[in-house]
């Protein structure tokens, strides 16, 4: 009688841990799968962000190109008052612009 009930205990366990193993590796799978949906949304996000900063950069860039083109240099100088110089002299090597006078 009690290697009859032996054998439904030892019965029930084996029947608990392959239950409990089932179980286990159901609740693995669920959690993985959630992991990787939510990785793929955090991937998309990024993706988005990666797009964004991008079509800004390209945006920042033809901008910083326009502002610094001569002919716009030339429109702003003009805007502030400068104008274009009648007169253009030039100076040699040889001459001096900012030297002391001969002093005899």
């Amino acid at each position: 009688m009690k290697y009859k009930i032996d054998k439904i205990a030892k019965t029930k366990l084996k029947g608990a841990i392959l239950w409990l193993t089932l179980a286990m590796f159901v609740v693995s799978v669920v959690v993985f799968t959630v992991e990787t949906a939510t990785s793929g949304a955090r991937l998309a996000k990024l993706e988005k962000l990666l797009k964004d900063l991008a079509s800004e950069n390209a945006e920042l860039s033809n901008g910083l190109i326009e502002a610094s083109s001569l002919s716009s240099v030339e429109g702003k100088s003009l805007e502030l008052g400068f104008s274009t110089p009648q007169k253009i002299i030039y100076i040699g090597r040889e001459e001096g612009f900012a030297k002391l006078p001969n002093i005899p």
